[in-house]
């Protein structure tokens, strides 16, 4: 459960960048804070819970931050073009 609740982060920090970048002073990006602020806190909760713990060795783990660090700033340029 930990992991989908990462990957919803992510997902929702896109749409989040998504909206800043086109629909700038939106409405939505204040319910995004709020649905991202749920998210981290569930997030917060099953990475305490061990039966939901997301077990990953520090390769990955070192893999998975590069990846989504690199994700964001692709889309930040994306987004610029």
């Amino acid at each position: 459960m930990e992991k989908i609740t990462f990957f919803a982060f992510n997902v929702i920090l896109a749409i989040m960048l998504f909206f800043d970048f086109f629909l700038r002073g939106s409405n939505l990006i204040f319910a995004f804070s709020v649905i991202l602020l749920v998210v981290v806190l569930l997030n917060y909760y099953f990475s305490r819970n061990e039966k939901f713990k997301w077990k990953i060795d520090k390769k990955h783990e070192a893999l998975v931050e590069i990846l989504i660090a690199t994700f964001m700033m692709i889309l930040i340029v994306v987004f610029y073009f």
